[in-house]
């Protein structure tokens, strides 16, 4: 669920880890985040993606086939 892997990242957070943007969606990361810090980054996806209702992502989805954040969001509302 949501919630737990809410938790998974407080306490992964807690022990010194990053959450980094995974290589197979760095391509997607808006120009103006990339070389940023990897908050950042998670921000620019995040705020590209917010109208997309998140139940759209409960199923996995190859980031390598689309090359922009709007082929993404069309493919995933779809």
């Amino acid at each position: 669920s949501i919630h737990e892997s809410a938790a998974y990242v407080i306490g992964r957070r807690a022990m010194g880890y990053k959450d980094l943007v995974p290589a197979s969606m760095r391509h997607l990361v808006p120009a103006k985040k990339r070389g940023r810090h990897h908050w950042s980054q998670w921000a620019g996806l995040s705020a590209s993606l917010k109208k997309v209702p998140i139940h759209k992502f409960y199923r996995k989805i190859d980031y390598r086939k689309y090359s922009t954040l709007a082929a993404l969001k069309k493919a995933v509302a779809a």
